[in-house]
């Protein structure tokens, strides 16, 4: 009985808050969906304040705008705040439907100057996998997590993916899980910082995010 309830509890541990997602439908949305508008100048702009721990989402009634080269994508933009030194942008990506086996919104972060004008685009190497038992969030689901630097010279964010995340996903360095003895008869697999292994995860055109803008922290 002990096992069983440690072993159920461990499952809520890694799956609680995991969202769910209707990924033909989502898919079918997206196809179906035609572009909101045709220049960056034209997006809407929600604005933030500094510092900031936003959670939000991008679902099939979020809008649509074409990326160029990276194609059409859903998306959610940000006006930032005029801080006037560096902080830090911390953006995670959380996995839909069963967790860890689950699929995910690859983010990409256009950066745009204050004429609204693009300074550059992360890449989807840039995402992280963490696993949420070692995290500072240990009861959401494992995430992608894109963190890096803000310059005065950013002023808006658009947060989007590209179509070919979309439809065929990318692989992801994950930790290895490291089994360890739960009782005397039932081994427990509990990951763990350690070797990466590499697994193909599945692309959502839709998922859920936290953003958070705050001060670089003391080397």
């Amino acid at each position: 009985m002990r096992t069983t309830r440690l072993l159920a509890v461990f499952g809520a541990l890694l799956c609680s808050a995991c969202g769910h997602v209707d990924v033909k439908a989502s898919l079918d949305a997206y196809y179906a969906a035609q572009p909101c508008c045709s220049s960056f100048d034209e997006l809407n702009y929600r604005e933030i304040s500094y510092p900031a721990d936003l959670d939000f989402s991008i679902d099939d009634r979020t809008s649509v705008f074409d990326f160029g080269r990276s194609g059409k994508s859903r998306f959610v933009a940000f006006k930032l705040p005029d801080v006037g030194t560096p902080y830090r942008l911390d953006l995670r990506s959380y996995f839909m439907n069963d967790g860890t086996n689950g699929a995910v919104f690859f983010p990409l972060v256009t950066f745009l100057d204050a004429a609204k004008k693009p300074i550059y685009t992360s890449d989807a190497v840039e995402l992280r996998f963490v696993d949420n038992l070692f995290s500072d969030e240990p009861f959401k689901p494992v995430r992608l997590r894109y963190v890096t630097e803000v310059s005065p010279r950013d002023r808006y964010i658009v947060i989007h993916t590209s179509s070919d995340l979309i439809e065929s996903g990318r692989v992801v360095s994950t930790p290895e899980p490291v089994r360890v003895a739960a009782s005397t008869t039932v081994p427990l697999a509990v990951p763990m910082l350690g070797p990466a292994g590499q697994r193909h995860r599945e692309g959502l055109p839709v998922g859920s995010f936290k953003l958070r803008l705050e001060e670089e922290p003391k080397p």
